[in-house]
């Protein structure tokens, strides 16, 4: 492999030379292909009065057929059918009538518990254990950068648990007690509970660099959502990255290709009956870049409260998405499926950068040669 020819897959990635769980971030054992799609199918260049995307912006080209050459490999040009080389079942698609309860506006100030203490661990754990799905999001400073670090991990329960429960953790109070660390852990490691999260992938980075685990398994709801979308639904988004008139005239060009959106545009997409308060304050302080704040203590209320309400949000987005069958029923395979794409989309992450960065979901068995940068096969 060249310098010149480097797979979307191998985009560079910050090398934390000073964290203690350096070089564990590729433990799962999974292989993908290092065929360079700019060769088979290359993407257009991007004109001059283009929109920039956030880091939310990203794209995700998914290669659908595979088979074992460079001829073999492609991208779904028709409406998604979002399988393995080796499943018959589509991916079921966003069902757009299905009737969604009304429930009272969230205005006030959601309850959460701030744990600090061993008998606060304890309770938090017997609750969250219960559950089969729990929701995870994280605040810190300067999340997936070098001098990247986490602040508070919050979890909570499903909306669907009829009295939801979220917990917040306050990371560096807890790091030196052995038995909160150890029970975190287990928490966010143990295979009978799947951690539900909304662009999880800078979350991911900072608890394995932290608690030296993976978050595993896990459902990553920004991803289901764009992988939901039938083709033309999803080509209607791209214009925002690109004038209109250059997606229709090269539409070859950019099937396959997925713009997945934000937790507040979600949030009016698919629950709009629902309004959570996002403190003015604190996406201020985001947007001055001040994430140093989070490190202070004691933290104000309303950073609390704020990371709160992403719990909130996140479980009102799953209970939807079910409602909605974007995520699939237990049975059967595609969950199974999502799942994996969940942790390859979690654990492949980009630096911000990288504004155009290719996610590949999918994996050919047979690996071909490792990447001389990243070592990825």
């Amino acid at each position: 492999m060249s310098n010149n020819d480097i797979s979307p897959s191998c985009a560079p990635r910050h090398n934390r030379t000073t964290k203690k769980a350096k070089g564990c971030r590729r433990a799962t054992g999974q292989q993908e292909s290092t065929l360079s799609l700019r060769q088979t199918h290359p993407l257009p260049d991007k004109p001059k009065d283009a929109y920039i995307p956030t880091l939310q912006e990203v794209y995700i080209r998914l290669t659908l057929r595979l088979g074992s050459g460079p001829d073999a490999v492609g991208i779904q040009d028709e409406t998604p059918q979002l399988q393995d080389h080796d499943d018959d079942a589509p991916f079921t698609l966003c069902d757009t009538d299905t009737a969604i309860p009304q429930v009272e506006d969230h205005n006030e100030a959601a309850p959460f518990t701030l744990c600090k203490t061993n008998a606060q661990i304890e309770r938090a754990v017997a609750e969250l254990s219960q559950h089969e799905y729990v929701c995870l999001d994280c605040e810190g400073r300067d999340f997936g950068r070098t001098d990247g670090e986490l602040s508070l991990l919050c979890l909570g329960t499903p909306l669907s648990s009829g009295s939801q429960l979220v917990f917040i953790f306050d990371v560096p109070a807890l790091i030196e007690n052995e038995y909160a660390i150890g029970a975190l852990r287990w928490i966010l490691s143990t295979q009978s509970i799947t951690k539900v999260t909304f662009d999880g992938r800078s979350d991911y980075l900072e608890i394995w660099d932290t608690f030296g685990v993976q978050t595993s398994p896990i459902l990553d709801l920004q991803l289901a959502e764009a992988l939901s979308l039938p083709c033309g639904a999803a080509q209607q988004r791209l214009p925002h990255c690109y004038r209109e008139i250059y997606v229709n005239w090269r539409k070859d060009r950019f099937s396959g290709i997925r713009r997945v959106i934000g937790m507040d545009q979600a949030m009016r997409l698919y629950v709009p009956y629902v309004t959570l308060r996002k403190d003015e304050a604190v996406k201020k302080m985001h947007q001055q870049n001040e994430s140093f704040r989070w490190m202070e203590r004691p933290l104000p209320p309303h950073m609390l409260q704020y990371a709160a309400n992403d719990i909130y949000a996140i479980s009102y987005l799953l209970d939807a998405f079910q409602l909605r069958r974007i995520i699939p029923d237990k049975s059967g395979l595609k969950l199974s499926k999502l799942l994996m794409r969940s942790l390859r989309y979690a654990d492949k992450f980009f630096v911000r950068s990288n504004m155009y960065c290719i996610v590949f979901l999918m994996m050919i068995p047979n690996p071909l040669f490792p990447c001389s940068a990243c070592t990825t096969m």
